[in-house]
């Protein structure tokens, strides 16, 4: 047991002793190995995503949509990137050659020059971005950028940050002026279009006016609809007079029908006729004188029955001429409204164009002087907040971190190995 727990603590101490050793090489190695490692200096430029000028539009989604001059300049100003968008855009190849570009014009050696890649370029830079908040729908980030490039030299860091910046910047100018490219054309050209529609339209309503003027037409309209109201009007009451008087002369004709004309009067002799003739003894007593005289009755039913025929024959009369008025008037008045009616829904059609066009027209006027003042607008969605400064400072390379973690690798090694062995053996 005593030789057991010797053996055992020969064992551990044999342990240590190659994980001291063997850590304390490689601590040695890679100390070596970083001191000849060129110290690494980072230089940062920050640039800051500034928002519009003018607060835009409210209503998504409508491109003409706004009514005051400053959404509608909001609506056409080109919309800055996203964050993400920009980090991408920031080491687009057409920045990494211009860093080149920049490179190989600071570096004086012709053998440096022509060892200067892109590839080492794009290992030297890196773009940093914050977010401001996040959920599961949508990240907002804040609209600070930063812009490392790291370098042997401070001064080459510093100069090649800043660079960085200035071709950043430059870039989002020229996509913001492409993003303006074409568009006062396109909206100078839409607003002549609609003055054209609006000129043929206007021209339409006056021709309209001028054929057959509405307010004119409309008073012809409403005389004639009073007139043949009037002769209606007249028509019925001359009906209800000669329902009225047909009446009474049907009892009047009646009535003279059973009235004779004349009176019939029967009288005799007086008694002195008698006396002065000779022979009265002969005379016939029976004989009397007949006579006749006018009846007045009869006269007078007559002649109220040819009053009354007489006033029913004007009244009739009167009718004739007034249905004859409203055979004329009727007809006239149907295709007065009709035409009428035509020229008011042509007229209303137009109008209801003009008025629309007109709208549009001044949307556009404000649309065309809204994309002046966007195109005239020079300020950079992206601006420089923070030069880059010549850092003070190396940035790497960690070599008391390196000489650590290669200590501590190889003293694990040391162990794995050390237990590897005594595994195998026990196997044996």
């Amino acid at each position: 047991m005593s030789n057991e727990k010797t053996t055992l603590e020969q064992r551990v101490a044999r342990l240590a002793w190659r994980m001291v050793v063997f850590g304390l090489l490689a601590g040695v190695v890679a100390g070596g190995l970083s001191l000849t490692m060129p110290n690494r200096y980072r230089a940062t430029s920050v640039l800051l995503l500034a928002p519009l000028p003018i607060t835009p539009s409210d209503t998504p989604g409508r491109a003409f949509a706004p009514s005051s001059p400053a959404a509608q300049v909001g609506q056409l100003l080109v919309r800055p990137l996203s964050v993400p968008d920009y980090k991408l855009m920031f080491t687009s190849d057409e920045i990494l050659r211009g860093l080149r570009d920049k490179m190989i014009s600071l570096l004086s050696d012709p053998k440096q020059k022509k060892s200067v890649s892109t590839n080492a370029i794009r290992a030297a830079m890196e773009v940093t971005t914050r977010i401001l908040k996040q959920s599961s729908i949508e990240v907002e980030y804040q609209p600070v950028i930063e812009l490392s490039y790291v370098s042997s030299s401070p001064e080459l860091a510093a100069t090649m940050a800043n660079e960085w910046a200035r071709l950043a910047i430059e870039m989002a100018g020229k996509l913001a002026s492409k993003g303006r490219e074409g568009m006062i054309d396109f909206l100078q050209n839409s607003l002549d279009s609609k003055l054209a529609e609006l000129e043929a339209v206007d021209s339409e309503i006056e021709r309209l006016d001028s054929e057959m003027p509405v307010d004119i037409w409309t008073t012809r309209v409403q005389d004639l609809s009073g007139q043949i109201s009037k002769f209606q009007i007249e028509l019925a009451k001359l009906n209800a007079d000669i329902a009225d008087a047909q009446g009474p002369l049907a009892k009047l004709s009646k009535q003279r029908e059973s009235t004779p004309p004349v009176n019939t009067l029967r009288k005799a002799p007086p008694d002195a006729a008698y006396w002065m003739i000779e022979g009265r003894e002969k005379l016939d007593s029976s004989n009397v004188l007949i006579t006749e005289e006018t009846n007045p009755v009869y006269t007078q039913v007559a002649t109220s029955e040819t009053l009354v025929q007489s006033e029913l024959q004007g009244m009739l009369e009167r009718k004739t001429a007034v249905e004859q008025q409203l055979a004329v008037l009727e007809p006239q008045l149907a295709d007065l409204q009709k035409k009428l009616a035509a020229t008011v829904h042509r007229r209303t059609a137009a109008q209801r164009k003009a008025d629309a066009l007109t709208q549009q027209q001044q949307q556009l006027s404000l649309s065309v002087g809204a994309a002046k003042i966007a195109d005239a607008q020079k300020t950079p969605e992206i601006k420089l907040m923070s030069e880059a400064n010549v850092p003070d400072r190396k940035s790497g390379p960690q070599r008391s971190l390196m000489v650590a973690a290669a200590a501590l690798l190889a003293m694990a090694a040391v162990a794995a190995h050390f237990f590897v062995l005594g595994a195998l053996r026990q196997e044996r």
